[in-house]
């Protein structure tokens, strides 16, 4: 219901987009299918990027700093690190960033450094469309 709505409320907008991002991160079997129906070629979950029209998984779970968590020094310190060895093993760094959080100092210090470490280790960035578009990735 919240999928259709959301789509509708675009849709009045002018807006259009083929990449759905489910309420904290976990989209259900319902929800891809309810997806796919509705056209969508991309979902990303906490996990994974799913192509839809294909079934291809890209595998990578979500770094974040949302607006609950605190900039703690050693969690910001795990993003980094996190997000280092994610690029430097060959797989996908995916971050998500509450934008408020990044008014505070140490969160966007870390945000920058993960990013800065994660092209370091051979990380090229990509947008979630991206996936979904012809050719994908």
């Amino acid at each position: 219901m919240h999928l259709v709505a959301a789509a509708a409320v675009l849709e009045r907008l002018g807006l259009r987009t083929k990449t759905f991002i489910p309420t904290r991160w976990f989209g259900s079997p319902g929800t891809i299918t309810a997806l796919r129906r509705r056209g969508f070629s991309v979902c990303a979950d906490a996990m994974a990027v799913r192509e839809l029209a294909t079934g291809r998984v890209h595998r990578g779970r979500i770094r974040m700093i949302g607006p609950g968590e605190r900039a703690e020094p050693w969690w910001c310190r795990a993003l980094v690190l996190g997000a280092g060895r994610a690029a430097r093993l060959g797989r996908p760094v995916r971050l998500a960033v509450d934008s408020a959080v990044l008014r505070k100092p140490a969160a966007r210090q870390a945000v920058l450094d993960a990013i800065d470490l994660a092209l370091h280790h051979g990380a090229r960035p990509v947008t979630y469309a991206s996936f979904g578009a012809p050719g994908g990735l």
